[in-house]
C-alpha cells in the first residue's frame, strides 16, 4: 500500500443487545444494529494490511446488501 491509503480493515454487524453504543469504540461496535468498518491496518488481529493508521467508524441502523441481496434494513436483520 501507498502512503495515504487506506484499505477497509475490517466489516462487521453489531448483534449484541446489551451493548451500548456509548461511549467506548469496543462496546459501540459491537452493539445491536449498527455497522462497524475500520480503515488502514489490520495486523493486530489477523489481517495481511500493514498501514500506519486504523481509524474505526459504527454506521447507526444500516441498511446492508451483499451481492444484490438484502441482508440488513434500517439495522435490521431481514
Amino acid at each position: 500500500m501507498g502512503v495515504g491509503q487506506a484499505p477497509v480493515g475490517a466489516f462487521g454487524i453489531g448483534r449484541h443487545p446489551a451493548a451500548t453504543t456509548l461511549p467506548f469504540a469496543t462496546l459501540r461496535e459491537k452493539a445491536l444494529g449498527t455497522a462497524p468498518i475500520a480503515l488502514g491496518a489490520n495486523r493486530s488481529f489477523g489481517g495481511l494490511c500493514d498501514s500506519a493508521q486504523h481509524m474505526a467508524l459504527v454506521i447507526a441502523s444500516p441498511d446492508i446488501d451483499i451481492d444484490g441481496v438484502a441482508l440488513l434494513r434500517g439495522g435490521e436483520l431481514v
